[in-house]
Order: structure tokens, then C-alpha cells, then sequence
């Protein structure tokens, strides 16, 4: 199973935009049942873009269980554990489900 990125976040319409030279694309990404070592690989067709050249995140996903970041170098969405328990500031354990994931992400490209 992979990583199901969905174009468009409420009201937004399922549609990439133009800011500039760059188009702009808003997208709510779920998790599933395994995540991948080294994050969820993120391409530039998943957002309706043919180039992909950055995606920004919030600094947790909705359900305040992990930090997310944007690996610009691999172009993957890694998952960080933040609670104490958990083995906070460690990258989430290859295979977990984090199926309970939800971000809204923006991405920009061409």
C-alpha cells in the first residue's frame, strides 16, 4: 500500500494554480498501514505537476502525532516521533502503520 495524495482541501478546487512562474498545487496526503524507511516518496505527477521543486508542511500532521518534513534532497515526506514514549525526535519505525496521518500539504513546480 502507498501514500494516497489527494488534490484539493476543502473548498479548493482539484486543480494545480499559478503563482508567478510556478504552479502551486494544495493536497491532503494520508498515511497507510506501512510507512517506508526514509520517508513516503513524493512525485511531481501525484500533484498534477511535471516538475516538482519543493513541498511545504505544517509542523505536525491533524492528528498532532507526528512532525513532518520535507526530505527537498530525496523528495520524500518523512514522519518524526514526538511523544516521549514513542522515542521523540526519531524518524517513525519502517513498517508502522500510520494510517491515521492526515497533512495539507502545498507543493510548487511547473
Amino acid at each position: 500500500m502507498a501514500v494516497t495524495v489527494a488534490l484539493g482541501v476543502g473548498s479548493e478546487p482539484n486543480v494545480a494554480r499559478v503563482p508567478g512562474s510556478r504552479r502551486r498545487a494544495i493536497a491532503t496526503v494520508t498515511g497507510d498501514t506501512s510507512y517506508p524507511s526514509g520517508g513516503y516518496p513524493l512525485t511531481a505527477g501525484m500533484f498534477g505537476l511535471t516538475t516538482l521543486d519543493t513541498v511545504f508542511t505544517p509542523a505536525l500532521d491533524q492528528t498532532g502525532t507526528w512532525f513532518v518534513t520535507w526530505d527537498q534532497t530525496n523528495s520524500k515526506l518523512k514522519l518524526w516521533e514526538i511523544g516521549p514514549s514513542e522515542g521523540a525526535g526519531t524518524e517513525e519505525e519502517n513498517g508502522v502503520s500510520v494510517s491515521t496521518m492526515v497533512v495539507v500539504v502545498e507543493a510548487l513546480g511547473l
